[in-house]
């Protein structure tokens, strides 16, 4: 199981495919987008409406698609900086749920306003249930994306201060231990370059940075 979750969190775009093919199936369960539809869009129309008051449901469901399609973009995001630094990887699985929520989310809303016209009847139940079955044309693209992002070096606009660290420590040639901090934290060119460092670094930072290396490797 951990090397098939390796596997889709390196090719997110066969991911897709596996969450397609599952959330159309689940659309004839009734059950399960009626959770979705319920509590995930209730809870985010709820904030949103905190900012809205007196907004009709059309202004109301247009910025829930906005904020929803921003919440993805910063997901994107956040799942490249993971694969880049090869870090926790729990949390791209606690992403893939966020991301079906508000993919759902999108849907709906969007549903909503080209069939019922925002209308807030007794028909709106039914509106939940027959939007889940559009948002698995979704998924495959999207995880697509998912694919392109790991490509833009995300990563690199985050690493400015452990890069301004290594300098640092080059220049004042200051004997620092790599254990003595949360390198972890580092990606893989930051220690390549502790490793291949002549100064400023101890044998043990090094070694230490070369063991992390490897162990990624490996994973």
């Amino acid at each position: 199981m951990s090397k098939l979750f390796r596997f889709l969190f390196r090719y997110p775009i066969f991911l897709g495919v596996i969450i397609s093919i599952l959330m159309y199936f689940l659309t004839f369960t009734f059950v399960v987008p009626l959770i979705f539809g319920i509590y995930f869009c209730a809870i985010i129309e709820f904030f949103i409406k905190v900012f809205l008051e007196n907004s009709t449901n059309k202004i109301i469901a247009e910025y829930v698609i906005y904020f929803s399609l921003f919440a993805l973009l910063i997901t994107l995001i956040i799942n490249s900086i993971i694969y880049k630094r090869n870090t926790s990887k729990k949390i791209f699985l606690i992403t893939i749920f966020i991301q079906i929520g508000f993919i759902e989310t999108i849907c709906f809303y969007w549903y909503w306003g080209k069939f019922l016209d925002y209308r807030n009847d007794g028909q709106l139940i039914f509106t939940i249930v027959d939007s889940f079955q559009y948002a698995h044309y979704i998924f495959l693209p999207f995880y697509f994306f998912q694919q392109l992002f790991y490509f833009i070096p995300f990563n690199k606009l985050f690493n400015k201060n452990l890069k301004n660290e290594i300098k640092y420590h080059k220049k004042f040639q200051h004997k620092v231990d790599i254990l003595s901090v949360s390198y972890e934290d580092y990606t893989n060119d930051l220690l390549e370059e502790i490793v291949s460092s002549k100064e400023g670094w101890t044998n043990e930072a090094k070694s230490a940075a070369q063991l992390i290396l490897d162990k990624r490797k490996i994973n």
